[in-house]
């Protein structure tokens, strides 16, 4: 924390100057120009945004930087009383005015500590945007170079009975190990576009289609809800419904018992009220 701290004191001393609005002189404007600059939106990798801003690690009692539920509670899979920026800022200002030894017992208690942003103008709990893939802005567009010679006339099978089976396993595949980990705009991609395509030949192995329907009905609403769940993050619009992340967690735990619930899997359910405030979360 005190390498955070120690990085980020000059740049909040700029900020703070063109919190108050500076005057800048340039070419076409030789009286100056006022400049303003306030902190709009804090987004990046969950953990470094918790350092940041001045939240416990996932580790902590209170893990949460947008509500205040328990880590012993975390397997109930629901979301506590929502944060407020007025009592955010007075337990990281107790934080600030306590000694080292009371600071731990309030860093356990209340999740919260001091940093250098909170001398801004801003809010702790509505100015942290949930990094929701966040450097898959750029990688959304799929481009094909060149000219694309369709091998079959139009009304022919897509795939090849080869390429169905590769297209399979490459979802397995890619996953693995050995492959080491994926980046945000892979998992992207794999949500969005393989698994979609997948998903078909995984659930109907056999020509009793809708049998094979209903003896994967569980799986497959799971997989439909991750999909949409990820098109709608991804989106560039969102409607006032909520994605259906409440599907994709209930389906999850009903295919999976002994699944072990994570902070990542509780940052779900942030998600909708996440899209209420910010809207499309790949735009921000």
């Amino acid at each position: 924390m005190v390498t955070i701290t120690d990085m980020m004191r000059p740049l909040i001393e700029e900020f703070l100057k063109l919190n108050q609005s500076v005057k800048v002189n340039t070419a076409q404007f030789s009286e100056g120009q006022i400049v303003t600059a306030k902190l709009g939106a804090l987004i990046g990798n969950i953990v470094a945004t918790h350092k940041v801003a001045g939240f416990t690690s996932h580790s902590g009692k209170r893990f949460c930087s947008w509500c205040n539920v328990l880590n012993t509670n975390i397997t109930k899979m629901t979301i506590g009383r929502l944060l407020n920026q007025r009592d955010t800022l007075a337990c990281a200002r107790d934080w600030l005015n306590s000694t080292a030894g009371v600071r731990k017992k309030l860093v356990k208690q209340t999740g919260v500590r001091s940093l250098e942003l909170n001398r801004l103008p801003w809010n702790p709990i509505r100015n942290v945007v949930l990094g929701v893939m966040y450097n898959c802005r750029n990688q959304r567009k799929l481009e094909v170079p060149g000219k694309v010679e369709m091998k079959q006339p139009y009304g022919g099978t897509f795939w090849s009975v080869a390429q169905k089976k590769r297209l399979v396993a490459f979802v397995f595949e890619v996953v693995s190990v050995k492959n080491g980990k994926l980046k945000s705009s892979e998992w992207h991609t794999l949500f969005a576009i393989h698994l979609p395509l997948a998903a078909i030949s995984v659930f109907c192995e056999s020509e009793a289609f809708d049998e094979c329907l209903q003896k994967n009905k569980n799986a497959i609403d799971n997989s439909t809800a991750l999909v949409r769940c990820t098109n709608i993050v991804s989106s560039n619009k969102v409607s006032p419904q909520d994605p259906e992340d409440k599907t994709y967690m209930r389906t999850s735990q009903m295919i999976f018992p002994e699944i072990k619930i994570l902070p990542n899997h509780h940052y779900v359910l942030q998600i909708p009220q996440q899209l209420k405030w910010w809207g499309p979360l790949m735009a921000v």
